[in-house]
């Protein structure tokens, strides 16, 4: 039992044992009078035999009494009880809007404070499906420049170039993960060290952020990590809409030294370039980087 139908039970007891202890035999005759005309007679106790008037007059103002204690106790109960039900409806609807309230407030996010300039910078804020959770994405370039630290051919790396997200997810001041995901539909990105989610090698991003300014700092890093392709911890040798590795190795720039016969003592440093990369009809040539 609760705290308010307790306290109207107990007032219902108070208020019943009140009306139950007063009785008509309490009332003495000489409390009685009579009004006979212009004359009021007053009973007055001459002796304690009973007459049997005065037991008639009891029992009928006895009975009378009790009726009349018995509806004003139903009166009583069936208002309490009415009151106790109006009581009992509005503490559910408070505690039904309070719950409602609370379940908006667990699933709210506050949004963090992005300016302009962060949009210019290719900063875009989603809310999570978490409590303070928030999906930043942040607009990038994959565009690979080495492989295992030797450069590619300049053409080979903008062939690479695609514009991706750099999805970074935080719950309150900490970041949870960092991915890459295409433009259309936010799939994971397939690159060579996809490994659903991304591997990032020895790369190591903070877990902490206060500012924007942060989240663009990471994908900064992240997009640099990118610039690298690390054989030794390859995930995908044959990415979806990218050179199969074998095909991408025969892309790094060569470089060799010639002695001059004019002039031994100066050699010339001669850079050579791949067969330029060409597609016929849509086919690839026998010297294209997209052929294994």
């Amino acid at each position: 039992m609760d705290t308010e139908s307790k306290i109207v039970e107990d007032s219902l007891g108070v208020i019943d044992s009140s009306l139950k202890g007063f009785s008509v035999k309490d009332t003495k005759l000489k409390d009685i009078t009579i009004r006979v005309g212009s004359k009021i007679l007053k009973y007055e106790l001459v002796s304690n035999t009973e007459y049997s008037l005065d037991k008639e007059i009891r029992e009928e103002y006895s009975k009378i009494l009790s009726d009349k204690m018995k509806e004003i106790r139903n009166v009583i109960n069936t208002k309490f009880n009415e009151t106790l039900r109006t009581l009992q409806m509005a503490k559910d609807e408070y505690i039904r809007k309070e719950q409602i309230l609370l379940d908006k407030l667990k699933k709210s996010n506050v949004m963090p404070d992005i300016t302009l300039s962060h949009a210019r910078k290719g900063v875009s804020v989603v809310k999570g499906d978490r409590a303070n959770e928030i999906v930043w994405l942040v607009r990038r370039t994959y565009c690979p420049r080495t492989i295992d630290n030797q450069p590619i051919s300049l053409a080979t790396s903008e062939k690479l170039s695609t514009p991706i997200y750099i999805m970074i997810v935080t719950v309150d001041n900490k970041i949870t993960s960092v991915t890459t995901r295409k433009l259309s539909g936010l799939e994971l990105f397939s690159h060579y060290h996809q490994a659903n989610p991304d591997c990032w090698g020895r790369w190591s991003y903070s877990k902490d952020w206060k500012t924007a300014d942060d989240i663009i700092r990471i994908a900064d890093e992240a997009e640099a990590v990118l610039e690298n392709v690390n054989t030794n911890s390859i995930a995908k040798h044959e990415p979806i809409g990218l050179p199969s590795l074998t095909a991408l190795k025969r892309s790094i720039v060569k470089t060799r030294e010639k002695v001059s016969k004019v002039d031994e003592e100066q050699p010339t440093i001669i850079i050579s370039t791949p067969t330029t990369i060409s597609r016929v009809g849509g086919t690839p040539t026998a010297d294209n980087i997209w052929t294994t």
